[in-house]
């Protein structure tokens, strides 16, 4: 995803759905937390430095 410049939002998007669907960690349709967020700004902080 990163890769191919998917927004913030995709990313984030894509953490909650691993988080809450494929994990099992929370309920279906959880909102993003905190640590979501920080999860998806340093992937795309360590992208960006790597290019």
């Amino acid at each position: 995803m990163l890769k191919s410049s998917a927004s913030r939002d995709e990313i984030l998007n894509y953490l909650v759905w691993v988080r809450t669907e494929y994990i099992g960690l929370g309920e279906k349709g959880d909102p993003a937390t905190n640590a979501d967020e920080v999860v998806a700004d340093k992937a795309m902080k360590i992208h960006e430095d790597e290019q």
